[in-house]
């Protein structure tokens, strides 16, 4: 019955740990992505300014 419990929180450890590499992952991705877009926002911001 040790080993079962064992095996059972070895599996819980291991899924919260890609659970939790995948949110990093997602996460980083996601900041990467809000970054381009405020550069963008920013970039065409400053074009329109000129132009104006």
């Amino acid at each position: 019955m040790f080993y079962v419990k064992l095996s059972l929180a070895v599996l819980f450890l291991l899924r919260y740990k890609f659970v939790l590499f995948y949110h990093l992952y997602l996460g980083g991705r996601m900041f990467y992505f809000m970054l381009g877009c405020d550069l963008l926002y920013m970039v065409g911001h400053l074009f329109l300014l000129w132009l104006g």
